[in-house]
C-alpha cells in the first residue's frame, strides 16, 4: 500500500490535506443543499433560507482555499506538493463558486412553471451532488492507496459524462417551453452553473490523477 504522505511528507503536506479534505466536506454539503433549494422550489416554496445557507457555506470554502494558500507559502515545497495542491485547491473551489452560482439565479425564478423541465434540472442537480461525493471519495484515497484513487477518478469522469447528457437533455426542454425571455435566460444560466460545477469536479479529479501519475514516477 502506498500513502501520499510518505512520499509528499508528513510534516507539510498533510495537513495541507487535511484542509482540502474540510474543504470538499463543506462543497458536498453546499451540493446538498442546493438540491435541497431545487427540490423546494418545485414544490411550490420559497428556498431563502437555505440558499443563504448555501451563500455562508461558501464563504467558509473560500476561507479555507485562502488558509491553504497561506500554508504553501509558509515554506519550501517539492514542487509536487505545492504546485499540484493548489490548483487541486482552486479546481475543488471552483465546484463551490459555480454552485453558488446556480443558487443566486435559482433565488430569482418565482417557481419552474414546466413540470418536465422540473424533473430534469433536479435530474442534473442529482448527478452533480453524485459527482460531487464521488471527488471527496477519490481525494480520500489520496492518503491511504493512490492506486484506489485513478479508480475513483474514472469514476468521477463517468459521471460528467451523465451529467453532460442530463445537461442536454434539460437545455432541449428549456427551449421548447413557452416561457418569458427573462425567466428562461435564468433558467438557462441556472442550468449551465450546475453543468459547469460538475465540469469542475472532473477538472479537480484530472489534477489528482496527475499527482498519482507523478508520485508513481
Amino acid at each position: 500500500m502506498v500513502k501520499i504522505k510518505e512520499i509528499i511528507g508528513k510534516r507539510i503536506t498533510l495537513p495541507i490535506l487535511n484542509m482540502l479534505k474540510e474543504h470538499l466536506r463543506v462543497t458536498c454539503k453546499v451540493a446538498e443543499l442546493f438540491k435541497k433549494a431545487i427540490e423546494t422550489k418545485i414544490e411550490g416554496e420559497d428556498p431563502e433560507s437555505i440558499i443563504r445557507q448555501i451563500a455562508k457555506l461558501e464563504n467558509k470554502a473560500d476561507e479555507i482555499r485562502r488558509r491553504i494558500a497561506s500554508e504553501l507559502t509558509r515554506g519550501v515545497l517539492p514542487p509536487l506538493s505545492g504546485e499540484d495542491l493548489i490548483h487541486l485547491t482552486r479546481r475543488v473551489d471552483q465546484v463551490t463558486d459555480w454552485i453558488n452560482e446556480a443558487a443566486r439565479f435559482l433565488a430569482l425564478v418565482e417557481h419552474i412553471r414546466c413540470e418536465e423541465l422540473a424533473e430534469k434540472i433536479l435530474n442534473l442537480t442529482s448527478i452533480m451532488l453524485e459527482n460531487v461525493r464521488a471527488l471527496d471519495e477519490a481525494l480520500e484515497t489520496l492518503e491511504k492507496n493512490i492506486k484506489d484513487t485513478v479508480e475513483k477518478c474514472n469514476f468521477v469522469e463517468r459521471i460528467e459524462y451523465e451529467a453532460d447528457m442530463a445537461y442536454m437533455d434539460a437545455m432541449k426542454v428549456l427551449v421548447k417551453t413557452k416561457l418569458e425571455a427573462g425567466e428562461m435566460i435564468v433558467l438557462e444560466r441556472m442550468i449551465v452553473a450546475i453543468e459547469n460545477a460538475c465540469d469542475s469536479c472532473e477538472n479537480a479529479s484530472d489534477i489528482l490523477k496527475v499527482i498519482v501519475t507523478r508520485v508513481e514516477k
